[in-house]
């Protein structure tokens, strides 16, 4: 059965990880839309140039690479794509903001499908979590915890979906 690619895959992976945690009413309500930073869509410089205090919790998405097999079977390719889900927070208590945010993240992933609703989607996992103090430039720098999550999904992609018309 061919899939929907009139919008890629790696666009529909990157949209569906931002939608499962949208759909997440604790999500929305820690973090305003104007602290999520997509990488996708329609908005051509998403990251704010100055940071102010007010701009945290910020949640950002960042699509990384990953290892592509073209020929996986006859009939099927398989990629494997990494993104890294930041959460900045803005406090150098790591408690304040980022603990509280990663934990419900770690939820909501938890409970979505491990397929996450897209039928090539063989399965997604989060592989590490990592935890820094960094130098923020804003106005006036501070230092403030943040946490990373690295996401990485599977997909098999069939022969039927890889022919160029």
């Amino acid at each position: 059965m061919a899939n929907d690619f009139t919008i890629d895959p790696l666009t529909q992976i990157h949209d569906k990880l931002w939608e499962i945690l949208e759909d997440n009413e604790d999500f929305t309500a820690t973090v305003k839309a104007g602290n999520r930073t997509k990488y996708s869509g329609t908005n051509e410089n998403p990251r704010k140039q100055e940071r102010m205090r007010a701009d945290t919790p910020e949640v950002t998405i960042i699509p990384q690479g990953g290892p592509i097999n073209l020929h996986l079977s006859s009939d099927s390719m398989m990629m494997t794509r990494s993104f890294t889900l930041i959460i900045q927070g803005g406090s150098q208590r790591a408690n304040l903001q980022v603990y509280p945010l990663e934990w419900l993240i770690i939820k909501i992933l938890y409970n979505a499908s491990d397929t996450l609703n897209l039928s090539f989607v063989k399965k997604f996992r989060v592989l590490d979590a990592a935890l820094s103090l960094d130098e923020v430039e804003t106005l006036g720098a501070r230092r403030e915890w943040s946490s990373s999550l690295t996401i990485e999904v599977d997909a098999i992609i069939p022969k039927t979906d890889l022919t160029i018309s």
